[in-house]
C-alpha cells in the first residue's frame, strides 16, 4: 500500500519521500527473513563470521546482511555459498540498485509534470 502511494501521480511531498524510504527498509527486512529461512532449511547456505557479542542473533546478522546487500556495500563477513542463496542475494542487489533509480525517475517526472502544469496555468492567467 505504501509503495502504491509512493508511485502514484501527484505532487512530491515529504510523506512520499518518507514513504519511499520506508518501502526500501521494508524490502530489506523482508529479504532478511527470506535469508534466515534459507539458512535454516538449506545446510551451509551461508557462511557467517559471528562476532563475539551476546546480542548477536541470526535475525540480527541477516538483517545486517540484507542492508549491506540492498545498498550493495558488501563487507564480506557473511556470504552466500549455496546457489539458491547466491541467486537471492543477486536479486536483492539488483532491486537495491533499481528501486532508487526508478523512484528518482518517477519523482523527477512528477516534478517536471507539476512544473509544466503550473506554467500553463500561469500563462492562461495572463
Amino acid at each position: 500500500m505504501v509503495l502504491k502511494k509512493v508511485f502514484e501521480p501527484g505532487p512530491i511531498t515529504e510523506y512520499r519521500v518518507i514513504g519511499s524510504i520506508v518501502v526500501y527498509m521494508i524490502l530489506a527486512n523482508l529479504w532478511s527473513v527470506i535469508y534466515q529461512f534459507v539458512y535454516e532449511h538449506i545446510p551451509s547456505a551461508f557462511q557467517i563470521t559471528m562476532p563475539a557479542f551476546e546480542s548477536n542473533t541470526l535475525q540480527a546478522n541477516f538483517l545486517y546482511f540484507s542492508y549491506i546487500t540492498i545498498t550493495t556495500t558488501g563487507y564480506g563477513d557473511i556470504f552466500p555459498l549455496h546457489p539458491v542463496a547466491r541467486s537471492l542475494v543477486q536479486i536483492e542487489a539488483i532491486i537495491g540498485v533499481l528501486y532508487p533509480v526508478i523512484l528518482i525517475g518517477r519523482l523527477v517526472s512528477d516534478a517536471n509534470e507539476n512544473t509544466s502544469k503550473k506554467r500553463k496555468s500561469n500563462n492562461n492567467d495572463i
